[in-house]
């Protein structure tokens, strides 16, 4: 019987990452090898709440060229 193989490396997207839900979701995929970016309005308050290895980006869903990096 063979190993199941491990997928590659994922990028995740996570919109309210800063969420009591959304931190431990981005904090689980950093564990399991992902590579979470949390989308937030105030970067500078997601980094501080995120673990070290969590990309920000500045944006909002409902603003469209934000969401164009």
């Amino acid at each position: 019987m063979t190993q199941p193989t491990r997928p590659s490396i994922t990028r995740v997207l996570i919109t309210g990452g800063t969420g009591s839900i959304g931190r431990l979701v981005a904090a689980r995929l950093l564990e399991l090898g992902s590579l979470p970016r949390v989308l937030s309005r105030d970067p500078d308050r997601a980094r501080r709440s995120l673990p070290d290895g969590v990309e920000v980006v500045a944006g909002e869903l409902a603003d469209q060229p934000s969401m164009e990096w």
